[in-house]
């Protein structure tokens, strides 16, 4: 008899004595070139409700935790939620079970919010940016219906700003923003801020952008302000561009997101603000 055949009478023999005697726990020793196969599929019903859902929709999410959630609370537990706000996201665990009565959690939902297309243009791309002539043209043509453009507390139409920016000087550049400085620009009203710098066809370039945009699909629309500063790069113009109160804003958007969480789930969910 060989090596081969008394591995193969070993491993029998552990099989039926872990038959006849299970390990307390759910485990069972098996030899390492057993392969375990899943006859489920074969049967009339699923051991389990497997599914993962996953959405960038918040109300999308909002709805099918309200529509599985009843069926998944006892009358003393809830399933459980947790959510992080700070990016837009949470799971839940519909079959999680409890700590004395643990679940398999194989039916899970989750969002990760997304930011819209003009979002990720208009809020994330202009905050802390620097575009040339070409750029910030391209940004107000694109996003037409997004932008207002003021020079100063005057507004303008899109086609003027356009034209300002097309036609701007570096020498009137030069002459009016050399001595502009950051702590002027963090005033919205400040009087200096209404010094203008003229283009060479005596166009006044703006020097605000009011935007209105939804940051992500299912959250309202809000609108933000953008500072815009001309200055030279070399011997051409260039425009600076910083979101205001970009911080606030991120904070403001957070807030809606955990809040929709709260006031539509509470109800069928115990919610915790973290992630697992």
């Amino acid at each position: 008899m060989d090596k081969t055949a008394i591995k193969e009478i070993i491993d029998n023999a552990t099989v039926q004595a872990q038959m006849q005697k299970p390990v307390p726990g759910n485990v069972v020793a098996l030899p390492d070139n057993y392969l375990l196969h899943d006859l489920s599929c074969f049967a009339p019903q699923a051991r389990f409700f497997t599914r993962n859902f996953t959405t960038s929709n918040l109300q999308a999410f909002v709805d099918y935790v309200k529509a599985y959630a009843p069926a998944a609370t006892t009358e003393s537990t809830k399933p459980t939620l947790f959510v992080n706000p700070a990016n837009g996201s949470a799971v839940m665990a519909f079959d999680g079970g409890t700590p004395d009565h643990p679940g398999q959690a194989k039916h899970v939902a989750q969002i990760k919010v997304s930011h819209t297309a003009e979002a990720r243009a208009l809020f994330d791309g202009l905050n802390g940016a620097k575009l040339s002539q070409r750029s910030l043209i391209d940004t107000l043509e694109d996003w037409p219906e997004n932008i207002i453009p003021y020079a100063g507390e005057k507004q303008m139409t899109i086609a003027q700003a356009v034209a300002a920016i097309r036609n701007a000087d570096i020498n009137h550049v030069r002459r009016t923003n050399s001595h502009l400085d950051d702590e002027a620009h963090r005033s919205h009203a400040s009087a200096s801020l209404m010094t203008q710098v003229e283009s060479a066809s005596e166009h006044l370039l703006p020097t605000t952008f009011a935007i209105t945009l939804s940051a992500y699909a299912g959250a309202p629309a809000f609108t933000f302000h953008v500072r815009v500063v001309a200055a030279e790069d070399g011997s051409v113009p260039v425009f600076r561009t910083r979101v205001i109160a970009y911080e606030r804003h991120v904070a403001e958007i957070n807030s809606y997101f955990l809040s929709v969480i709260r006031d539509s789930l509470s109800t069928v969910t115990d919610i915790y603000e973290g992630t697992i």
